[in-house]
């Protein structure tokens, strides 16, 4: 799993894009304004996964080229690509398994909740 980890962030971004579409098409709507975590819901989960993997694969890309780092030339276009997508992928996904941790025990509360009931 280690030897991937380059690709995961994209592969995370893709997802999480998938994700949001299919919530789009099955509601007819955006997501309502709730936060998994607080309410035990799917709710805009993939939207902000998806938008927290983009913009730490963007800022490292565009610091990378921006920074001039090496290789020169061409390549260091592909080294940025694969720069941005391990940082994206060890800095946020941490977060992807906190914040899934957290929407699991909130809906697993909100269930025993309404089992007792």
């Amino acid at each position: 799993m280690i030897l991937f980890a380059p690709v995961w962030g994209p592969v995370f971004i893709v997802v999480g894009a998938k994700a949001v579409l299919q919530e789009l098409r099955s509601t007819g709507r955006p997501a309502s304004g709730e936060v998994a975590p607080l309410t035990g819901g799917v709710g805009r989960f993939p939207l902000v996964m998806t938008a927290g993997l983009t913009m730490v694969f963007a800022a490292m890309f565009s610091t990378w080229l921006a920074l001039g780092l090496q290789p020169e030339g061409l390549a260091r276009i592909p080294v940025a690509l694969v720069a941005a997508s391990l940082a994206s992928s060890l800095l946020f996904f941490p977060v992807v398994l906190v914040a899934a941790a957290l929407a699991m025990g909130a809906a697993q509360k909100k269930a025993r909740r309404a089992s007792s009931k």
